[in-house]
């Protein structure tokens, strides 16, 4: 992470892994569900950059739901 500071990014990969835990989410949902509880928005493409990249995150996952 970049300009990112990395106890945010940690908070916003926690509660986006919890979102995870209950169901998937495509990555577009994930970030305005994120967004909208008031993390900022640059963090959250970030990380869930950073997740796709690690496969927690697929919309292809999430499409086959």
């Amino acid at each position: 992470m970049t300009s990112v500071s990395m106890e945010s990014a940690a908070t916003v990969e926690a509660a986006a892994v919890r979102l995870l835990a209950q169901r998937e989410h495509s990555r577009g949902e994930l970030g305005r569900k994120l967004v909208a509880k008031g993390h900022e928005a640059e963090t959250v493409d970030q990380t869930l950059a950073d997740l796709e990249t690690r496969g927690l995150l697929s919309d292809e996952r999430f499409s086959l739901e």
